[in-house]
C-alpha cells in the first residue's frame, strides 16, 4: 500500500444547516393550528422553507385502507392551509412514514420552516412532521503515515499512555465473531483495499440525490448534493468518491478531494490483522456496507431512516428494495448535524430518525454515533436517548479540543482515545486526479492515511461492543451500555483542572474549553479488557476465541487454531467445529483446538463455527471465523452449503447459508403529484391513489413478516 500525502479540511457542519429552524422542529415546540381555507397568496420565495419535508401519521395498528385514507386526507388538509401542492415522493420502511415535497408555497406567511412545522403539526392524525434535514462526515483533517502499527496505533491501540484501549490484552480474551455484524452507514467503502477485504457483506446504496451536479445547496436544510455514481437507490454501496466538481469545493467547507469516509471509519473497526498494515478492533467480525452519503458527505434523514430499517432487517419493501439477509448487530453512524443553541432532542415519537433508533434498540441493536467536531455540544444524533455518543480524547486523557460533549440522560456518552493530535490511522485511497475522473477511487491507489475526528472514535466504540457480543450475542443494549459506563476510565485529573470556564449560559465553550466538570463528558474512555472481563464473569461459559479471519489465494491447506479455557472448573474442554457458510469443504480435526481445511477453498467463502463446552459445568460458547479466497467478488458471492465434505477425520453436519444480493434499480424521477382536488398524476417516482393502495398493504404484509 502506498502512502497518501493529501489533506482535506472539513469546516464546521453548522454552516450547513439553517440553525433556528431546526432547532425549532427538534424541540417539539408547542404549536398552534394555522386557519384553513384562506385565499392562496403570491409565492414568497424563501431561503430558509424547505423543499422536503417527513411525515409521520397515525399507527402501526391502522389497516392499509385506514392508513391510505388518513393519508389523503392530511395531504389535502395540508394544501388547503398552504395554498400549495404538496408531492408524496416515497413511503419510507418505517411504518406510517412518508416523504413530502412541495415545490411551491403559497402562503405570504410560510416563511420560515417553523411556520410549515405549525402549519403541519396543526393537521389531525399528524404524529411528526419536520424537514428531510442533513447529517454530514464528522471528519477534519487527513495527512500521510505508514503502515507500522507500532508507531502509528499503539498510541491508541497499545497500553503505554494514559487513555490507550489496551487491545493487545483484550484480544487475548476476545477477538470476534464473523456472526457479528457493524452497519456502517457512510459513503460506502472499496471492496478492494487490502484492509477491508474479506470482511465485506453485500450492503446498499441508500442515497437518492442523484442531481444535480453542481454540488449547491438548496434552499432552507436540504442539500442536492449530487450521489456522485450516476443514479440513484442501488444495490451497489461501493464509495465513488464524494468530492465535488474539479475546481470546486464543498459547501461550508474547503474539501476539493474525496475522502473516502466509509472506507475509514469501517478500517477502524475491522481492518485485517496480520497482512502487514493496520489492524482495527475486532478482527472476525463482518461490515455491512450502507452508503448514505453524497457528494459532500451530506446525507438526508430519508435515506438514514431507510438505510436503519434496512439494516436491521426491518425491510418493508416496496421499492424495490431487496431484504437485507445480514441483519446488523451493531450499527456505526458517524455523521453529525449541529442542531443549534440548545442541543436538545425531541421524543422519539416527534421524529423519524429516533423512531428508527428506538426500532434498532427495541430489536437489541446498539446505536453508535460520532459526537461531532464543532468543539461544542453534542451533535445530533449523538445526543439524543437511545444513542451511544462517541467522543475523544488525548492520550494524555483529556477531552479533545475539538471533540463535542454533552450529558446523556437516556443513554451513554463514552469516549475513545485520539492521541494528542487527535490523528488515527485509517485505511483510504489516493483517488484520482484527472480532469475525466476527478475524486474517484484508484484500484491502485489504496493507502493507509492519517484522519482525524469523532467520526473515528465511534467505529472503535462499535469494535468494542462488537466483542462484547461475540461473548454474549443476546447481551441486551442496556447491559451493554451499563458495563462500558462503569468500566470506563475516568478522564485524566488534569483534564479537569486545565478546564475553561464554559461560555455565555453554558452553551458554548471559549478557545480550549473543555466543559467536562460535572459528568458532561461521560464517564471516561472506554476500557475493552475490563468490559470484556465484566461480561464473561456476568454470563460464565468457557472462554473461547478463534484466530483472525483471513483472505487465502489458491486452494492450500489451511489450519484454524483457537484459544480457550474453562469456566472454572477442572474438567475437560469439548470442542466442535462445524461450517455454517459458503460452498461445502473437507475438514480434518473438527474435535480439536485447531481445524484444518484440506479442500474446497478456492472461489469460496467459509465460515467456520467453533464451540466449545466445558464438561463440569455443562456450559458453552462459540465464535466464527471467516476464510475468503482472495479472487471472490463480495459483493455478489452467494454460495448454499449442502453436503458433508471430506478428506477430513469427522464428518461435519451440513447446513444452508446465503450470502446473495439481489438487483435492483432506485425510484424513478417523480413525475405525479397530490392535490386537494384530484387523485394525482401517474408515472415516476410520486404515487397515485391506486398505487399507494398496493404499496401500503405490500409494506404492511412485509412489516407483519420481518417482525
Amino acid at each position: 500500500m502506498q502512502q497518501d500525502w493529501s489533506k482535506t479540511q472539513r469546516g464546521n457542519q453548522s454552516k450547513i444547516l439553517g440553525a433556528a429552524s431546526l432547532v425549532a422542529i427538534m424541540l417539539g415546540l408547542p404549536v398552534q393550528a394555522t386557519a384553513q381555507h384562506a385565499p392562496p397568496q403570491k409565492a414568497i420565495p424563501s431561503a430558509s422553507v424547505s423543499k422536503q419535508w417527513l411525515l409521520g401519521i397515525g399507527d402501526s395498528a391502522q389497516s392499509p385502507q385506514q392508513e391510505l385514507k388518513l393519508l389523503q386526507s392530511v395531504v389535502n388538509a395540508v394544501q388547503l392551509r398552504s395554498g400549495g401542492q404538496w408531492r408524496v415522493k416515497q413511503a419510507l420502511l418505517q411504518p406510517g412514514t412518508y416523504l413530502l415535497e412541495a415545490p411551491a408555497l403559497l402562503k405570504s406567511n410560510l416563511l420560515t420552516d417553523i411556520d410549515v412545522a405549525q402549519l403541519i403539526s396543526g393537521v389531525p392524525g399528524v404524529v411528526f412532521s419536520h424537514p428531510n434535514y442533513i447529517l454530514k462526515h464528522a471528519q477534519q483533517a487527513v495527512v500521510p503515515s505508514d503502515s507500522e502499527f507500532a508507531s502509528r496505533q499503539s498510541e491508541y491501540l497499545g497500553a503505554g499512555t494514559y487513555a490507550a484501549l489496551n487491545m493487545p490484552k483484550a484480544w487475548g480474551f476476545a477477538r470476534g465473531s464473523a456472526d457479528q455484524v457493524i452497519a456502517v452507514l457512510d459513503s460506502g467503502v472499496l471492496y478492494g483495499h487490502p484492509e477491508l477485504k474479506g470482511r465485506l457483506l453485500p450492503g446498499y446504496d441508500f442515497v437518492t440525490l442523484a442531481s444535480p451536479k453542481t454540488g449547491s445547496p438548496e434552499a432552507g436544510v436540504i442539500a442536492s448534493a449530487g450521489s456522485n455514481d450516476g443514479d440513484g437507490r442501488d444495490a451497489d454501496p461501493s464509495d465513488p468518491g464524494d468530492a465535488p466538481p474539479q475546481g470546486s469545493v464543498c459547501p461550508g467547507s474547503m474539501q476539493a478531494e474525496s475522502s473516502f469516509h466509509g472506507t475509514a471509519v469501517a478500517s477502524m473497526a475491522v481492518a485485517q490483522a496480520f497482512n502487514g498494515g493496520m489492524v482495527g478492533v475486532d478482527w472476525n467480525v463482518k461490515v455491512l456496507p450502507v452508503r448514505v452519503t453524497a457528494r459532500c458527505g451530506v446525507a438526508t434523514v430519508a435515506d438514514i431512516v431507510d438505510a436503519v430499517y434496512w439494516a436491521i432487517g426491518a425491510n418493508r419493501s416496496g421499492s424495490n428494495i431487496p431484504s437485507n439477509p445480514n441483519p446488523a448487530t451493531v450499527i456505526n453512524l458517524s455523521l453529525a448535524a449541529e442542531a443549534g443553541l440548545f442541543q436538545r432532542c425531541p421524543a422519539a415519537s416527534s421524529d423519524s430518525l429516533l423512531t428508527a433508533f428506538a426500532e434498532a434498540r427495541r430489536r437489541n441493536i446498539p446505536v453508535v454515533a460520532s459526537a461531532g467536531n464543532s468543539g461544542g455540544r453534542l451533535g445530533f444524533p449523538a445526543a439524543c436517548p437511545g444513542v451511544i455518543a462517541a467522543g475523544a480524547v488525548t492520550s494524555a486523557g483529556e477531552y479533545a479540543s475539538y471533540s463535542s460533549r454533552g450529558r446523556q440522560s437516556n443513554s451513554l456518552t463514552i469516549s475513545a482515545p485520539g492521541d494528542s493530535e487527535g490523528f488515527f490511522l485509517a485505511a483510504g485511497n489516493s483517488g484520482f486526479t484527472d480532469a475525466g475522473r476527478f475524486g474517484q477511487p484508484n484500484p491502485n491507489g489504496h493507502n493507509l492515511r492519517m484522519i482525524q475526528g469523532t467520526s473515528f472514535s465511534a467505529p472503535m466504540v462499535a469494535g468494542v461492543l462488537s466483542l462484547m457480543r461475540s461473548i454474549q450475542p443476546s447481551a441486551r443494549v442496556e447491559d451493554l451500555e451499563r458495563i462500558l459506563g462503569q468500566t470506563a476510565k475516568p478522564l485524566a485529573s488534569q483534564s479537569q483542572e486545565s478546564c475553561g470556564q464554559p461560555g455565555l449560559l453554558g452553551l458554548f465553550g471559549g478557545g480550549n474549553s473543555c466543559q467536562c466538570v460535572n459528568g458532561v463528558c461521560g464517564p471516561g474512555v472506554i476500557q475493552p479488557v475490563p468490559a470484556i472481563q465484566a461480561l464473561l464473569a456476568a454470563q460464565g461459559g468457557p472462554l473461547v476465541n478463534v484466530a483472525h479471519s483471513r483472505v487465502y489465494t489458491g486452494n492450500p491447506v489451511v489450519a484454524v487454531d483457537s484459544l480457550a479455557q474453562g469456566a472454572g472448573g477442572s474438567g475437560p474442554l469439548i470442542y466442535k467445529w462445524e461450517q455454517v457458510k459458503g460452498f461445502p469443504v473437507g475438514l480434518s480435526g473438527v474435535s480439536e483446538t485447531a481445524v484444518r481445511v484440506v479442500s474446497g477453498l478456492s472461489n469460496n467463502v467459509v465460515e467456520l463455527k467453533l464451540t466449545v463446552s466445558d464438561a463440569q459445568t455443562n456450559q458453552s460458547r462459540s465464535n466464527v471465523v471467516r476464510l475468503v479466497a482472495s479472487e471472490v467478488n463480495e459483493q455478489t458471492f452467494s454460495s448454499q452449503v449442502s453436503g458433508v465434505g471430506d478428506g477430513g477425520d469427522s464428518p461435519r453436519a451440513a447446513v444452508s447459508a446465503s450470502e446473495g444480493v439481489e438487483s435492483s434499480s432506485g425510484p424513478s424521477a417523480d413525475a405525479g403529484q397530490l392535490s386537494a382536488t384530484s387523485s394525482g398524476g401517474g408515472g415516476g417516482g410520486s404515487l397515485d391513489w391506486i398505487g399507494l393502495v398496493g404499496m401500503v398493504m405490500l409494506l404492511r404484509v412485509l412489516g407483519s413478516q420481518s417482525k
